[in-house]
């Protein structure tokens, strides 16, 4: 059975501006169509073998493409989002493993990408044993929902323009369960529109479900069009420490000083992520209303590592020396990593990292977190040699290996 399936031919979610009853003129239409989100089709190629990290699972990488097309009389979008979900018809759940594109801030060139061994999608600069082949990506772009049963990628507009529409191309890494050959999906799309533009109906959508058929992962074909090895020559060394064994999970800890600032630890945590770690800020976050109080720390206790970001009013805040009525929410934020680290000092001390982005200093590392007297990250750049003492203390990967002990030496006695 070919390992490489396209289906279906064609989906898709209307976007349209519904009525919910409160107009006062019988005349109105419940329901005004604005345009639609169309799935032009699946590739789905599977992947074999599948490491060892994942028993009684299949895995396979699937490519999506997908229009946004609107009305010739809608002027355009502030953002929209495109999202796909999954169910097994048996026991067990699909997961995401990874999406791309990944979180984008600037303007991103073609890309290709191989498989590395955790089934994470790793850059291939020279594209030699490519498996995925992503074309330009316009900022800005968020991706949400990466090791759940569903993965949502929003489109947002910036600096005064519109969401474009046009095509668009999406891959992702999905695990099922050993044998299961069928899946429930469903895509759904949100989307914004102007005040004016809405005119007073609230945006909603028709989601599409569908039947997915899997090729068989447990033959692939040899040379067979798409076939997948999860031991490409891409794949970066193993890690040595402690984190090789799983996915580092992180937690970015930041003030919000201005806008720049902002940026910039968002471009950090998308290099985080593009490096093959699990990280986590607010603004990833912002799909529903939270308790952020509970948010904070059910981040800090869950993450492997918590990078804290200098800056002034991180070091403001940190040191207390601002009224108790400001920034209530990184003050609370503050206040538990004291008790941490306090509490374990052992654990917290390897676990809470200070970071200074370009720009910044070490003299805006909070006290508590010894800025000279304990170790501190400088990020160079947003890139794998300018946060590369960064990248190895996360994924354990020490930058100079202690030789093995040799023989001991026997020395004759002295005369």
């Amino acid at each position: 059975m070919p390992d490489d399936a396209g289906q279906p031919a064609v989906a898709q979610v209307a976007l349209v501006l519904a009525d919910d009853g409160d107009k006062q003129f019988d005349s109105a239409p419940s329901q005004v169509p604005l345009g639609a989100v169309q799935l032009g089709g699946w590739q789905v190629t599977s992947v074999a073998p599948v490491p060892a990290d994942f028993p009684g699972q299949d895995a396979y990488l699937v490519k999506l493409n997908y229009d946004l097309a609107l009305e010739p009389e809608v002027p355009g979008l502030r953002w929209f989002e495109f999202g796909v979900s999954f169910s097994a018809l048996a026991d067990g759940l699909p997961a995401v493993l990874d999406a791309l594109p990944r979180n984008v801030v600037e303007q991103q060139g073609p890309t290709a990408f191989s498989l590395g061994r955790h089934l994470g999608f790793v850059p291939s600069p020279d594209g030699a044993g490519s498996h995925a082949q992503l074309p330009a990506v316009t900022p800005f772009v968020d991706v949400f929902g990466v090791g759940t049963a569903g993965v949502r990628w929003r489109q947002v507009s910036r600096d005064g323009h519109l969401v474009r529409p046009g095509s668009y191309t999406a891959w992702i890494v999905l695990v099922v369960p050993t044998g299961c050959d069928k899946l429930e999906a469903e895509l759904t799309a949100r989307y914004d529109l102007t005040p004016d533009d809405a005119l007073g109906y609230r945006p909603a959508n028709r989601p599409a479900r569908f039947q997915l058929s899997l090729p068989q992962a447990s033959a692939p074909q040899p040379g067979h069009r798409g076939s997948v090895s999860s031991s490409a020559a891409a794949s970066p060394p193993a890690p040595t420490g402690p984190a090789a064994t799983k996915t580092p999970r992180v937690f970015i800890s930041y003030a919000h000083d201005d806008q720049r600032h902002v940026d910039a630890v968002l471009a950090l945590g998308v290099l985080l992520l593009r490096c093959g770690i699990d990280a986590h800020l607010d603004r990833w976050d912002l799909d529903f209303r939270r308790d952020w109080y509970q948010w904070a720390t059910e981040q800090i206790t869950s993450a492997d590592f918590v990078v804290v970001v200098a800056s002034p009013m991180c070091r403001m805040v940190g040191n207390r020396e601002i009224e108790n009525t400001q920034r209530r929410g990184l003050q609370s934020e503050m206040s538990l990593l004291r008790e941490l680290l306090h509490a374990d000092r052992a654990t917290w001390l390897r676990r809470l990292l200070p970071v200074v982005l370009p720009g910044g200093a070490v003299s805006d590392i909070p006290l508590f977190l010894q800025p000279q007297t304990a170790d501190h990250y400088v990020v160079a750049d947003f890139t794998v040699p300018g946060a590369e003492d960064l990248l190895r203390v996360i994924t354990g990967q020490t930058p100079h290996l202690r030789p093995a002990i040799g023989a001991r030496v026997n020395l004759p006695p002295v005369p």
